[in-house]
């Protein structure tokens, strides 16, 4: 009866710190079964081994009378640190037999509390001068420090019943017991801004401990933790919150009831490791004659082993990581190695793709060197051209490679960086002859969450533009959402919220966007101003400590209301507005401050927009146009917000304001006789439509004027970062899926189309896929918005109380069928819709337990909600369409 089970949004998760966990599941009848709805639950936690309470009842909710496959303990649990738990879940269903009580999973816990941490932070060398706040300017230092290997070991005679074992490394960290590595192909911890939070993760080590000696060893990487500057390699910046450090603390739990504890502490010891030079953004250097031989599993460490030093905290509280680690999450095999004029070898993957080199070499003699340097592009010379990954002015190789030096070891060797990865396609190899390379690959890194969507059309561009868009969002998808790969790896905000749709469609979000809550929690300052990139690794200021544009700009800031708002209509949970409501009020009111005669003019404004000039800061719209409007739209969710958490006062009072934001834009900026706001560009039509700022009886006059312009630029866009997401909403919502048709068809710039026909693989910084710009880029990701919710017709939105999915497709003429589906929340929805013989035929796929409102494309109205409309149950459901009708949208805004 129930499926995908899940605590804190994970299956049978391991590390977990909430005493009031959140269950959430799924009904599973089938398909076939026709409408069910569930009437009532019951869910039963279970200890297990650790928990003091094995095979006794925890907690019982008794039978909670609710339709919501989802339940949070009112009170705190009385759960214990580094435990196992099991639930089970009992369904009654309306019209149906009572189900039996079944084993749905199991959840084990972190530490509970700070207190119960007894383990020390510890390092190869005390604390010395730290670099301090990150800012772009500083100059670069000579060389590194080679990254530290630190080990502890004990002896135990009996078997362990169970053992977990929680851990953090700043800035990464693999992890190996007995030699057996438990992260090897993974990059952790999450990121943070580590003066404030901490993300620690937690193993189940049952299986890796056997009685006798157990040597814990880890090897260190600087991450963003400690970002350095060295001569001739790339940063984008330099920083640091201290030396690399670890925290570790194992709790084993023995048959016979004892307990105990092995944690990080002076009887540790260190040495200086293989690896030379760690940087998130430069590369890696490996020096396997510098590797102690058996560091890791001997009884007695190597000569080179010293007693570690106890370093202080680095500030910031300790959360069990809420995210599933950032993996090798797929393989690019066997590439294209062809020779360069030179003796350097080029591999060429066929993929942009974020990740890191695997190369198995036959043999690499004492001291030679294997340098492999990745890029996006090729210079005119055949040769790798970094430039676009380090907004470089000149082409060729900028500072970003993977070095291994031998030690002559006899046999094949194998070898990939462990703390950091990049953006690249293409790899030059020196060094190494082409015979010598036994195995060559690219190992595909992102965030390893479930995927959500799928999308399946006839029209192959289409599938191209989908692929493009899914393939730049993957190369950004790490414990935050970067904007490239490369360059900066930085989470900035605005694509957060706009391009959530894009994130939600693709993969399972939930607890990232969490998260991401407490990233700008974290980043936000006194005033209440929420800085634009958050972890705030680097303040964009200038020499005087004053913001720049780039810091503080409000259709970036108002990502702390708007982010956890599109997070919550697509998930249904409360939590991730509750969590922010008042970092959300606090900058609520830092923008109304910043406003002057009721506008707000500052920032970067429709950042890359087409005009005149370059790309870059607005062109064709006025800052204060967009930094009102996104006033408008912080102040009017917050009284939505407001209002979902009962809280009426607050939800009247944002309601006021918001009206008088909106009649100040449309005093200010609209012109009611030809229907245009502020300068008519695409980006002011389209919010002044999608954010509801137009008032009805204007609407079709600012219809009309935004499909007149984008007419008159041939079906070209030229709303930049911000506006064409709301370009794409606006469409949707009025019926011009032929208009958004037409300008996704298009293969000259400024287009998705001019970027394939350039040959990219992954989603462009620049419409035009300018060479100087990045080549892996998030932010213009907005139109998969439209081919999974709009052409596709699938959308979910939980301020729909008793329908949450909405099924809404929007066929066009030249597209003869699409297949669309999401694992959503609820279950799975699918929508299918093909033209033939004179009409549509529709297939839509209802989630058991669930309901969903159908529009079928029936009336020639510009507006969805003028469509028919039905509400349907559970089940499959098949519908026929006239043709002649579901396409009459086109001739309506033509």
């Amino acid at each position: 009866m129930a499926r995908d089970c899940k605590v804190e949004w994970r299956v049978n998760p391991v590390g977990i710190d909430s005493d009031r966990p959140r269950f959430r599941w799924c009904l599973d009848t089938g398909q076939d079964a026709g409408p069910v709805r569930q009437k009532a639950f019951r869910i039963r936690m279970i200890g297990d081994v650790g928990s003091g309470q094995a095979d006794q009842i925890v907690s019982d909710s008794g039978w909670v009378r609710s339709s919501e496959c989802r339940w949070r303990p009112a009170s705190a649990l009385p759960l214990r640190s580094h435990s196992r738990y099991g639930w089970e879940l009992a369904i009654r269903v309306e019209h149906g037999a009572e189900t039996p009580s079944v084993q749905a999973g199991h959840f084990v816990t972190g530490l509970m509390q700070p207190m119960h941490w007894n383990a020390r932070w510890i390092g190869a060398e005390p604390e010395g001068n730290i670099l301090g706040k990150a800012v772009e300017w500083r100059r670069p230092i000579q060389d590194s420090d080679r990254m530290p290997l630190l080990r502890g070991q004990f002896e135990e005679a009996a078997p362990v019943q169970a053992a977990f074992l929680s851990v953090i490394g700043l800035g990464q960290y693999t992890l190996a017991i007995n030699g057996q590595g438990l992260n090897d192909d993974q990059l952790r911890p999450a990121w943070s801004h580590y003066a404030d939070s901490l993300y620690y993760d937690t193993f189940d080590v049952s299986n890796f401990l056997r009685p006798g000696l157990t040597v814990i060893s880890a090897m260190l990487g600087d991450g963003f933790f400690n970002v350095e500057g060295v001569k001739d390699r790339y940063t984008k910046f330099m920083g640091s919150y201290g030396r690399p450090r670890l925290l570790l603390q194992l709790r084993m739990i023995f048959a016979d009831g004892r307990e105990r504890l092995f944690c990080t502490d002076d009887s540790w010891s260190c040495a200086a490791g293989p690896v030379i030079f760690s940087s998130i953004y430069g590369g890696e250097d490996h020096d396997a004659r510098l590797e102690p031989l058996g560091w890791r599993e001997t009884a007695i460490p190597p000569a080179a082993f010293h007693p570690v030093s106890l370093l202080p905290p680095p500030g910031g509280r300790l959360f069990a990581s809420p995210l599933p680690p950032m993996a090798v999450m797929g393989r690019l095999e066997n590439p294209k190695i062809t020779a360069l004029p030179g003796g350097a070898l080029l591999a060429d993957f066929g993929l942009n793709f974020a990740g890191r080199p695997h190369v198995m070499l036959d043999r690499l003699g004492a001291g030679e060197k294997l340098v492999m340097k990745p890029a996006e592009l090729l210079g005119v010379d055949g040769h790798i051209d970094q430039a676009s990954a380090t907004g470089a002015s000149e082409p060729g190789y900028k500072g970003i490679a993977f070095a291994y030096t031998g030690s002559g070891t006899a046999g094949a060797l194998e070898w990939t960086p462990r703390f950091t990865y990049t953006g690249f396609r293409y790899l030059e190899m020196e060094g190494v002859e082409r015979k010598n390379i036994r195995a060559l690959r690219g190992d595909v890194l992102h965030l390893a969450a479930e995927r959500s969507g799928r999308f399946a059309c006839s029209d192959e561009g289409l599938v191209h533009i989908h692929q493009l868009i899914e393939q730049a969002f993957l190369s950004n998808f790490a414990s935050v959402l970067t904007d490239c790969p490369h360059r900066e790896k930085l989470g900035w905000l605005e694509q957060v919220y706009l391009n959530a749709p894009t994130a939600f469609f693709n993969r399972d979000c939930a607890a990232l966007y969490e998260k991401i809550g407490r990233d700008m929690r974290d980043a936000q300052r006194d005033n209440g101003m929420v800085p634009s990139v958050a972890p705030e690794f680097v303040e964009f200021v200038r020499r005087d400590g004053s913001d720049t544009d780039f810091r503080d700009s409000p259709e970036w800031g108002c990502a702390i209301v708007l982010a956890p708002w599109a997070a919550y209509r697509f998930y249904g949970d409360t939590m991730v507005l509750a969590e922010n409501f008042d970092a959300m009020q606090r900058y609520a009111a830092y923008l109304e401050g910043r406003a002057v005669d009721g506008l707000v003019d500052f920032g970067l404004g429709d950042w890359f927009d087409i005009g005149p000039s370059k790309p870059g800061k607005a062109q064709l719209t006025t800052r204060a146009f967009t930094g009102t409007a996104t006033l408008f739209a912080v102040l009017a969710t917050m009284a939505r917000i407001g209002a979902l958490l009962d809280r009426p006062a607050d939800a009247a009072l944002y309601r006021r304001k918001a009206a008088a934001v909106k009649d100040r834009i449309n005093a200010q900026f609209l012109d009611p006789a030809r229907g245009i706001y502020d300068r008519g560009s695409q980006t002011a039509q389209a919010m002044a439509l999608a954010l509801g700022i137009a008032e009805p009886r204007q609407q079709h006059k600012v219809l009309a004027r935004l499909i007149e312009d984008i007419k008159q630029r041939n079906y070209h866009v030229s709303a930049g970062d911000v506006g064409f997401y709301y370009l794409v909403e606006a469409l949707t919502q009025t019926g011009g899926a032929d208009i958004l048709y037409a300008m996704l068809k298009k293969t000259d710039a400024p287009s998705y189309g001019a970027q394939i026909a350039q040959g990219a693989t992954a989603l462009t910084e620049a419409w035009d896929a300018a060479r100087h710009a990045s080549q892996n880029h998030f932010m213009l990701g907005h139109a998969e918005a439209w081919l999974f919710g709009g052409l596709g017709g699938i959308r979910m939105d939980f301020t729909r109380k008793d329908a949450p999915i909405l099924i809404a497709p929007q066929p066009v003429v030249g597209v003869e069928w699409t297949d669309v589906s999401l694992t959503s929340v609820l279950g799975d929805v699918r929508c299918a819709w093909r033209q033939a013989d004179g009409e549509i035929s529709i297939e839509a796929s209802v989630p058991t337990g669930a309901q969903a409102d159908l529009i079928l494309p029936t009336s020639p109205s510009t507006h969805l909600a003028s469509s028919r409309s039905m509400r349907l149950g559970s089940g499959r459901h098949h519908f026929t369409v006239p043709l002649a009708i579901a396409s009459a949208n086109a001739s309506n805004l033509t």
